[in-house]
């Protein structure tokens, strides 16, 4: 079983979305060296991005209730700060399902043990019918909003991504998204959460002055 070194961070990363990271904590100054010290060996850099259940943040021993299922990402840039720091970028690269946190690890920072999640499509027509709905009401609750045009991709796979960043919603519906067992059931899910945010925002705008709709961050 493949083990990967662990960055727990309250936030959910996807595969093919970059997100910059501010690296301070010795452990993970650690495993940044690490990480580069890999990279210029020409082996594997990868790190798995997993999120923090709510209300499970750093105990007394720096303990932490992780999810089940997180983003290995690579390193795409790397450049160092003030007093030590490193600001870092990493782009998603693929889904893993976190088995079991090695207890006897010679690092200071996390590793696990993973199990990686393919991208598997149950119905092909299924998932052409559910891309197009997902399409014509991603592109509705942005108009609705007065949010630009966007292309949105016309590869199931990654439009099932995209929804996140094409959509306001919070960690734990990110969350559910990233672990979908299949692109069918996180096609099908996207919609339910487009057409949930689209009922919410309007019950928001009937009320003058409440809201104020703002751009979602494409990451």
């Amino acid at each position: 079983m493949p083990s990967l070194p662990l960055f727990p961070l309250g936030a959910v990363l996807i595969p093919g979305q970059e997100m910059p990271l501010r690296i301070v904590e010795g452990r993970y100054l650690v495993l940044l060296r690490d990480l580069l010290r890999r990279r210029s060996a020409q082996e594997c850099d990868e790190v798995g991005i997993i999120g923090v259940q709510a209300g499970h943040q750093r105990g007394p021993e720096g303990t932490m209730a992780l999810h089940d299922v997180g983003c290995a990402a690579s390193l795409v840039a790397v450049d160092e700060g003030d007093s030590g720091s490193f600001e870092v970028v990493v782009r998603g690269v693929r889904r893993f399902r976190l088995d079991g946190v090695e207890e006897h690890r010679r690092t200071p920072y996390l590793t696990g043990f993973v199990t990686w999640l393919p991208e598997r499509i149950r119905d092909t027509e299924s998932v052409v019918a559910l891309s197009e709905r997902l399409r014509t009401a991603i592109r509705g609750y942005r108009d609705e909003l007065g949010m630009e045009e966007s292309a949105l991709p016309l590869d199931p796979v990654e439009l099932s991504w995209q929804t996140m960043e094409h959509v306001l919603m919070d960690l734990p519906d990110r969350q559910r998204l990233l672990a979908a067992k299949d692109v069918d059931s996180r096609l099908r899910l996207g919609l339910t959460l487009v057409r949930q945010e689209m009922i919410l925002q309007r019950e928001l705008l009937a009320f003058p002055g409440a809201y104020a709709p703002i751009e979602p961050a494409l990451n």
